[in-house]
């Protein structure tokens, strides 16, 4: 008997109430990093490579406050993107001990 075939293709997108339950759960955690990035990419919808390859100077100005808005190169398309962060991102950022 042949293995049923998985399906393939595009997952479903997440729901505000997905976002939500795995913010809170990452808070109740205590996993601070993963919440920081997996914030900036809903903001920013930057690849995870991309993500990953940002410095915090990127995202902080000269007085330590964290941006509203920076420019991001992305690895895949050698393009600038000008990025926003939400004031719920930018609070998460600031709490971060280790920026």
């Amino acid at each position: 008997m042949k293995p049923k075939k998985k399906a393939r293709g595009q997952a479903a997108p997440f729901t505000i109430g997905d976002i939500h339950l795995i913010k809170t759960a990452l808070r109740k955690r205590g996993e601070d990093r993963d919440l920081a990035l997996f914030s900036m990419g809903i903001d920013t919808m930057l690849r995870s490579g991309d993500l990953l390859h940002l410095r915090v100077s990127a995202i902080r100005d000269t007085s330590g406050k964290i941006k509203d808005s920076f420019v991001v190169r992305q690895g895949k398309t050698d393009r600038d993107v000008k990025c926003y962060l939400s004031p719920t991102t930018q609070a998460v950022l600031a709490d971060r001990a280790a920026l």
